[in-house]
């Protein structure tokens, strides 16, 4: 009997079902459409009964697409696919280990060998802290990037446009973040301006100067 594709994809489903049954698994033959009158029949199948089977399998075996599934599942593998470049974006642009065990769930452990593949590192010792210049232009830039839903990605936005590492911006941008919600009870409900680092840092020294 000749071989095409089709009797190729046959042969393969009836040596998985060969293989099935002699694991045992014959509830899972039912799963796959197969009567109980069928897979008793396929237990008693050669290799060489298999093979004649594959070959005129277009008369009793239908092989289809659910396109509408199969639209589901590939558009779930690029969600997937953006999300782990995501996460390698943000291990190279210098995100802490703290930063990505609040969005990822990572431990220091995952963080340390997924940097080893990517072959980069995060700067030993404590981050470095942005100068007032550094910390007007992170301002400025994170009000301009409200827009973008994923934080991850605004984070991301925000070291690219800057030039800084995420070990240096993370704890920065936590740190107006807990000051805006601190601030947003005594509003009344109105929606907490958020804090002007540099502003802050400079009436905080100008407070220390005059006492």
């Amino acid at each position: 009997m000749p071989i095409n594709s089709h009797s190729e994809l046959v042969f393969s489903v009836l040596s998985y079902a060969t293989r099935t049954l002699e694991a045992g698994d014959e509830s899972l033959l039912l799963v796959m459409g197969f009567l109980p009158e069928e897979i008793r029949a396929i237990e008693k199948l050669s290799l060489k009964h298999v093979k004649h089977l594959s070959a005129l399998g277009s008369h009793f075996m239908d092989l289809r697409i659910d396109h509408a599934s199969f639209k589901r599942v590939i558009a779930s593998l690029e969600r997937d696919t953006d999300r782990d470049r995501l996460r390698d974006d943000l291990l190279q642009a210098g995100a802490p280990s703290a930063m990505m065990a609040h969005y990822w769930g990572m431990t220091t452990t995952d963080c340390a060998v997924r940097r080893r593949v990517l072959e980069t590192q995060t700067p030993p010792g404590r981050p470095q802290k942005p100068t007032d210049d550094q910390l007007e232009t992170l301002w400025q830039i994170w009000r301009a990037t409200e827009d973008i839903e994923d934080e991850c990605e605004r984070y991301l936005a925000l070291a690219r446009e800057s030039g800084l590492s995420l070990t240096m911006i993370w704890p920065v941008v936590e740190e107006w973040k807990a000051l805006a919600q601190a601030s947003a009870p005594a509003l009344s409900g109105a929606i907490a301006p958020k804090p002007h680092p540099v502003a802050g840092e400079k009436s905080n020294a100008a407070r220390a100067s005059s006492g």
